[in-house]
């Protein structure tokens, strides 16, 4: 794929709206793997090359994917509320804030004591 679209390689790198069927071909690949894991467990790896086939052809590593590193997810999240910024307002993370749990208060256990 990365000879005939590299430009699409770059934009799945990115994100790929956590849907397999965003890979050209994805169906066909999933059933000649032949594997009981469902397509959501297989997207993820298929996206971890990707983003290595998408590294080389910029020349640069991808060092972190937010559609994937929930802890990435939850300082994005902060970062944007101390800006004052709907995460969801944010095209590029309007799918995670979707689906990022809401934060829960912490409770200092020794305060209990």
């Amino acid at each position: 794929m990365a000879k005939e679209n590299p430009d699409l390689v770059k934009k799945l790198a990115v994100s790929d709206g956590r849907e397999p069927n965003s890979y050209p071909g994805f169906d066909a690949l999933f059933t000649k793997l032949k594997t009981p894991l469902p397509k959501q467990d297989v997207r993820p790896i298929l996206r971890r090359e990707i983003r290595r086939t998408a590294s080389d052809l910029r020349g640069k590593e991808f060092r972190a994917d937010f559609l994937e590193d929930r802890q990435l997810q939850r300082a994005l999240w902060h970062m944007l509320k101390m800006s004052n910024v709907d995460m969801a307002s944010v095209p590029e993370y309007a799918l995670v804030a979707k689906s990022l749990p809401q934060p829960t208060k912490e409770v200092d256990a020794d305060r209990n004591k």
